[in-house]
């Protein structure tokens, strides 16, 4: 990198020791961050492989392939702002390169409330927020569980 050849090379360096062995006391700490199997994630990408008959798991630019069309699996736990509780969805990355969103919600205890499949197309933003408000308006999206 070029940033540690000239004058600032050996303060970067400092810099990206410390980083480095911050992170490694960190996940010595956090091990829940280190296991890949127990992600949010991963396991809402092990729920969409059962829910999904047939589908099969890719790694780009998505995580699932179903039916020759490419779903992005988004799984959310429940926040509370002043006086709703809302599951927020982040697609940005995402929205507009693949075919389905699957959007499962769940509760704090990692238990599934339902799940949505959505096509892309249909999404106007980058952000979905699910709201015990606005919640009918994706109950044409449902999939039974």
């Amino acid at each position: 990198m070029t940033y540690k050849t000239g004058i600032w090379g050996k303060q970067a360096q400092r810099r990206a020791q410390s980083r480095k062995e911050y992170f490694r006391h960190y996940r010595r700490l956090h091990p829940q961050y280190e296991s890949h199997g127990t992600s949010l994630a991963y396991l809402g990408e092990m729920i969409g492989l059962k829910v999904l008959k047939g589908s099969k798991k890719i790694n780009r630019p998505c995580d699932l392939n179903w039916k020759g069309k490419l779903v992005d699996v988004k799984t959310a736990k429940p926040t509370r702002t002043r006086d709703k509780i809302r599951w927020k969805f982040l697609l940005s990355k995402q929205k507009g390169k693949i075919d389905l969103f699957l959007l499962i919600r769940k509760d704090n205890d990692e238990k599934v409330i339902d799940i949505h499949l959505i096509p892309d197309n249909k999404i106007k933003y980058k952000n979905i927020s699910i709201s015990s408000f606005n919640v009918k308006k994706y109950t044409k999206y449902l999939l039974s569980l």
